[in-house]
């Protein structure tokens, strides 16, 4: 999660960076789920 968070920052949530987000609020895990549902991307 955090990675994906810092690589979405330093890229401005390039669409790859975005779809790799929107996979970590389908995980299986509660905590990843919530974790990702808490970043916010540029375009949200």
């Amino acid at each position: 999660m955090v990675l994906v968070s810092a690589a979405g920052q330093r890229l401005s949530w390039h669409e790859s960076a975005a779809r790799h987000l929107r996979a970590l609020r389908q995980h299986p895990r509660a905590a990843v789920r919530t974790a990702a549902y808490a970043t916010v991307t540029a375009s949200e």
